[in-house]
């Protein structure tokens, strides 16, 4: 049997590519020298002698770990074995021996070749040298700290931190403190020696530490050995439909975030016994669990095996969201705020403004013009933005979701309004009212589009103007247009005054999608201002104070 011959460096497959290219090039014009190859070598030798010995290698590992534990394990973990509470300077004092042992036999090329095992055959091409070097460092590290993470419903009697930290239950167990130390034996099996929950792990009275917690419980989930769900009310697949795990908010987070997920039932069994707990990916890898999940969530399979957390597809996300119910009002923002990988300051008290928050930093953040595929009731805070994500729920299901396909990267919110840039047309705008004369709406006649009716929260008081600004125009150069039997997504615009810069937003019972029936050009998209507050209003109340000013009492 022949040799195998060895695998060609980066430098000979650059090389006979330009060799190749000369040899069929048919410029003799411009006769080219053997070039000098910019790049390093691909062989481990030659990357140690770059980085320096392998002692200096381990050195920086070593730092590397520390790093990683005291700013992105869990504020305080759970050591299974004694069932005490631990902070991450603990943790790292206990670890740190074994992570020097470790690192003791540590072996480039084992680790050059660490993240290829486990990402499959392709990436080995994609990734070389030092870029090598990089990559694999973070799932090495990942992979010396095992820690499990703890998803299901809380009970009436769940363990909280001071139990935990002053061992109040370990004579008198209540149903809680029971379910915590089951979750700690399936923990055992992925052979995890530490785990997290998020009854007793998070010092609530520090308000620092629930702030860092709630911006940090994405990230924790996801570099998880394993996330451990406990369905309380299901034996099997054929009763997820109907269990609450699925309607909670927080819990979309933990079904997403994690690398490796296992189910189980109500007894502790293995929804699917079969799943091997050295199987990789856990139960997103068996059809039968990541069907039942879609079918119930909605949730795309391409989603459920492997989210990457952004500020795109607004709109599904939303209705991902939209069906789960929080007991504070506040954590239906919070507990997004992972999947749409933003950030805000904590601040339980504020109710339905966090939601405001949420939506504006969303706003400043992404290009996605599904943005604004809402209608129904506003927020309190700004009649340009949602008041929850039901309210993306108003889209008819027969328009096809490639409509909000085109970026928009023109919108963000002000302390006036939400400023975005539209290809705006003139509407005539009739209202409609019911047998008893409440407005109930319009009927609408727009610039070459097909007239429609709506439904909507009609303004109370003087409107000068109507308008129709289509947020998915196409540009071409300085041109914005929308070509002839496109579908449009427009909002509609009102002002008290011709003169006034900016516009309230129309709040539709529905989102507007209707049809161009022939092709709309314009110079260019305009700068709108979509005002939080309902401008005509307030017109009305400064043209009635001219017109009628108040006279003081000197009594």
């Amino acid at each position: 049997m022949a040799p195998q011959k060895p695998n060609p460096s980066l430098q000979d497959l650059l090389l006979a590519s330009w060799r190749h290219d000369q040899e069929h090039s048919r410029d003799s014009h411009y006769p080219s020298p053997e070039p000098k190859i910019l790049c390093y070598s691909s062989d481990p030798s030659g990357l140690a002698a770059r980085q320096g010995n392998q002692s200096k290698i381990r050195q920086q590992l070593l730092e590397n770990c520390e790093q990683y534990v005291l700013n992105y394990l869990p504020t305080h973990l759970l050591r299974i074995r004694d069932m005490a509470l631990i902070t991450r300077a603990e943790f790292w004092e206990a670890e740190r021996p074994r992570v020097e042992h470790e690192l003791r036999d540590f072996d480039l090329q084992r680790f050059l070749e660490f993240k290829q095992a486990s990402s499959g055959p392709s990436s080995r091409s994609r990734t070389r040298g030092d870029e090598i070097m990089n990559t694999n460092r973070d799932a090495y590290i990942r992979s010396l700290f095992k820690f499990a993470m703890f998803s299901h419903r809380w009970g009436d009697d769940e363990p909280q931190f001071n139990d935990i930290l002053d061992k109040r239950l370990t004579e008198n167990p209540t149903i809680g403190y029971k379910k915590l130390l089951k979750f700690c034996e399936r923990a055992i099996d992925y052979e995890c020696r530490y785990a997290w929950s998020d009854t007793c792990c998070i010092n609530k009275e520090s308000s620092v530490e629930l702030d860092e917690a709630i911006r940090s419980m994405y990230r924790w989930y996801n570099i998880a050995t394993v996330c451990i769900v406990h369905l309380a009310k299901s034996l099997s697949v054929d009763d997820f439909e109907s269990d609450p795990w699925f309607t909670r908010g927080w819990t979309l987070q933990e079904l997403l975030a994690p690398q490796v997920l296992r189910f189980y039932g109500k007894d502790w069994e293995p929804i699917c016994p079969e799943t091997s707990t050295r199987e990789k990916a856990g139960d997103k890898a068996i059809k039968e669990i990541w069907s039942a999940i879609e079918a119930v969530t909605g949730i795309p399979h391409d989603d459920l095996w492997h989210f990457v957390p952004s500020c795109d597809r607004v709109a599904e996300k939303m209705t991902w969201a939209s069906q789960r119910k929080t007991m504070k009002i506040e954590d239906a923002a919070y507990s997004l705020l992972g999947l749409f990988n933003v950030s805000l300051p904590i601040a339980y008290g504020e109710a339905d403004r966090a939601w405001y928050r949420l939506m504006a930093v969303i706003a400043n953040e992404c290009t996605d013009a599904s943005f604004f595929a809402w209608a129904g009731p506003p927020s309190p805070y700004s009649r340009a933005l949602p008041s929850s994500a039901a309210s993306y729920l108003k889209l008819d299901p027969r328009i096809s979701t490639s409509l909000f396909n085109r970026r928009h990267p023109s919108y963000e919110v002000t302390k006036l309004g939400v400023v975005i840039k539209m290809l705006v047309i003139p509407a005539r705008c009739n209202v409609l009212e019911d047998s008893v004369g409440r407005d109930i709406g319009y009927t609408v006649t727009p610039y070459n589009l097909e007239p429609f009716l709506v439904g909507a929260d009609v303004p109370h008081g003087h409107v000068e103007d109507y308008k129709l600004g289509i947020v998915n125009f196409r540009s071409i150069g300085d041109a914005a247009l929308v070509d002839a039997e496109d579908e449009c997504h427009c909002l509609v615009l009102a002002r008290a005054r011709s003169d006034d810069q900016g516009w309230t937003m129309v709040n539709t019972e529905c989102v507007v999608v209707v049809r161009c029936v022939e092709e709309i050009r314009s110079k260019g998209p305009e700068i709108v201002l979509l005002y939080h507050t309902n401008d005509y209003e307030g017109a009305l109340r400064r043209r009635a104070h001219r017109y009628n000013p108040v006279v003081e009492s000197t009594d």
